[in-house]
């Protein structure tokens, strides 16, 4: 078991090696839309959850 759970941790390294390659060769102006729209999402996740009103109380 623990041979398939460290080929898949392996094969998520390097799928995050290649992402993060691909994010950081883009220009700068294109990086800073990406990561105000993620941001933007997860804000919006949090709040249709409830999230955002468990953490005001």
């Amino acid at each position: 078991m623990a041979n398939i759970e460290s080929v898949t941790d392996d094969r998520m390294k390097e799928e995050i090696k290649e992402i993060v390659s691909v994010f950081m060769d883009l220009p700068k102006t294109d990086r800073a839309i990406l990561l105000n729209t993620a941001v933007g999402f997860k804000t919006l996740r949090r709040i249709e959850s409830g999230e955002v009103e468990k953490e005001k109380r």
